[in-house]
């Protein structure tokens, strides 16, 4: 079946009529029952049609669609970087397509020089502190991937109010906020467990990140997240089907996933509280929002919706 007739048939199908009937265990039982290819265009359409996301999602494709339309924003656009953004700046964790879309609007922009290997705890310690001295009266934050954890437990740090005074905004690009089945993959099968553990080992490289990233109780991110009152939140997700990935890792991430239902080869998308704020899902893109092209679509539209209504706000 081809990605149109998918669309449609889950655009026809009855059951689960709205986007709050789409519960992480509703989901991931109809990936078991259809497939999670169907279930991800099912919580796709479902997201089109909520009263809550659809009309910030047209408005969104309008811009878009026309690049002349919105206003750059009259705030720094600050990256919150991923995790081996410094090792692997090619999978887009560095968010160099963000920061260059907002100096094409003639934003000012920065990255917090956050450990590239470091754990959630020791990274929220540090971001809260760079927020704190930083050069900019007016920041909108764009977290990627464990950049989205890091911001998630800066904000329960005791000094988040002040920190986060001057935050204007925040873009939640494929924040890793419930934990990821991913890390419990990597650090319990004992292959795979192994394999990783000694080449971490051998680069001298801490491995805490990925213990912090596990999914479920009792682990850093099972909390739920605290924002302050009135911040915006734009989270950004991609919706793709297996066939939409390029190699064989993120494929076999995803497929690891899928029996939990939608997921982007890192995050399962039905989980409570994966996707904070305003939703925008991006249909056949990765964790990463690639392919490019369609990153920087995307990006630019939420920068200029995001001056817009900062301006109003203002």
């Amino acid at each position: 079946m081809g990605e149109r007739e998918l669309l449609e048939e889950a655009a026809r199908w009855r059951g689960h009529p709205d986007l709050a009937s789409l519960t992480g265990e509703a989901l991931a039982e109809l990936s078991r029952a259809r497939g999670v290819d169907f279930a991800t265009a099912l919580l796709y359409d479902r997201y089109l049609r909520s009263p809550e996301h659809g009309p910030f999602i047209r408005r969104l494709r309008e811009l878009r669609d026309s690049p002349a339309l919105g206003r750059a924003p009259e705030a720094a656009v600050v990256v919150v970087p991923g995790a081996q953004y410094v090792e692997k700046p090619h999978t887009g964790a560095d968010g160099r397509l963000i920061r260059e879309e907002a100096e094409r609007l003639g934003c000012a922009t920065g990255l917090v020089p956050l450990e590239s290997n470091g754990s959630l705890r020791a990274n929220a310690r540090a971001l809260c502190r760079w927020l704190t001295e930083c050069p900019f009266e007016r920041v909108i934050l764009a977290s990627i991937s464990k950049g989205g954890s890091d911001v998630k437990l800066a904000l329960g740090e005791p000094d988040a109010a002040r920190a986060f005074s001057r935050v204007a905004a925040w873009i939640n690009v494929g924040g890793i906020l419930r934990g990821s089945p991913v890390s419990d993959w990597m650090l319990d099968d004992p292959i795979v467990g192994l394999f990783y553990r000694s080449v971490t080992y051998l680069q001298g490289k801490p491995i805490d990140f990925v213990s912090d990233l596990r999914r479920g109780p009792g682990n850093p991110l099972a909390a739920a997240l605290r924002l302050p009152a009135g911040l915006p939140v734009v989270s950004l997700a991609g919706f793709p089907l297996e066939a939409h990935l390029e190699n064989f890792l993120s494929r076999r991430c995803h497929r690891l996933c899928a029996p939990l239902g939608p997921n982007d080869g890192l995050i399962v998308l039905g989980d409570e509280g994966a996707l904070p704020g305003r939703v925008y899902p991006v249909w056949g893109s990765d964790h990463y929002m690639r392919p490019e092209a369609t990153a920087r679509a995307v990006l630019g539209a939420v920068l200029r919706l995001l001056g817009e209504e900062l301006a109003v706000a203002a």
